[in-house]
């Protein structure tokens, strides 16, 4: 017997449609699944494979750059997510980077947009939980 091919529409549907009844803020859930069609394919910057995250959030500290802080911490939540043997012994040092860089993107907007405030506050377990859900 064959197994029946099943089509996605696009992984923005399949990432959203996976998450969309986890216990946070739709928009949050939302978001989750864009980081995560989005960095499935990343570009060579989105990628810390050869710098150090922590340099980074350091360099994002003295620059203030939004977007470099957003960059961080959607390379963690992806990470976090996808290939969490990656963080093997350093889960929480990458998850607390993760959780300061998104914390510093709500206070850059001055708290206007709250999915920022729920990554940065629940970050462990949104990945957790959409790890569960995706496999």
């Amino acid at each position: 017997m064959m197994d029946e091919i099943v089509g996605v529409k696009g992984l923005d549907a399949w990432f959203g449609e996976r998450l969309h009844s986890l216990r946070f803020r739709p928009e949050t859930m939302a978001y989750v699944a864009g980081v995560l069609k989005t960095l499935a394919h990343p570009r060579e910057e989105d990628v810390f494979a050869k710098r150090s995250v922590i340099l980074a959030y350091q360099d994002a500290r003295l620059t203030g750059d939004f977007a470099e802080f957003q960059r961080i911490g959607d390379w963690v939540l992806w990470v976090d997510v996808i290939l969490p043997q990656h963080l093997d012994g350093k889960r929480d040092a990458v998850e607390a980077i993760g959780r300061l860089s998104y914390y510093t993107c709500h206070r850059l907007l001055k708290g206007q947009w709250r999915v920022y405030e729920e990554l940065a506050d629940e970050l462990p377990a949104i990945a957790h939980f959409a790890r569960r859900k995706l496999v």
